[in-house]
């Protein structure tokens, strides 16, 4: 991992705490960037584990995430979960949770 992208992720995961706080229960990288087939386009796939949506969450990982990309030249993707539609798509079989349990890294 390049050190900008590493700085990029240490700070979502700062800004995200600190915006957040207890409503956030889990932030891991997963997609290209764990798999190892990452090219300097791909983006940054982030997967954020929240108790509970709200439009405020929703808008403030927004806005952290527009400001890293910019400040980074990365392209951060978040795909946020609440902790009823994590066990519901767990319960499903989705294959992108099972992705980012085998292959996600925590940041």
């Amino acid at each position: 991992m390049n050190p900008d992208l590493k700085n990029a992720l240490s700070e979502l995961k700062v800004s995200l705490s600190h915006a957040l706080g207890s409503e956030l229960l889990n932030i891991r990288l997963f997609g290209s960037q764990t798999r190892g087939s990452a090219t300097p386009r791909s983006d940054v796939d982030v997967y954020i584990l929240i108790r509970r949506q709200s439009p405020r969450i929703v808008s403030d990982i927004a806005g952290i995430s527009l400001a890293i990309d910019l400040k980074y030249n990365v392209v951060i993707s978040p795909l946020v979960f609440d902790v009823e539609e994590y066990s519901e798509n767990k319960r499903l079989g989705s294959p992108v949770i099972e992705s980012i349990e085998v292959r996600g890294e925590e940041i």
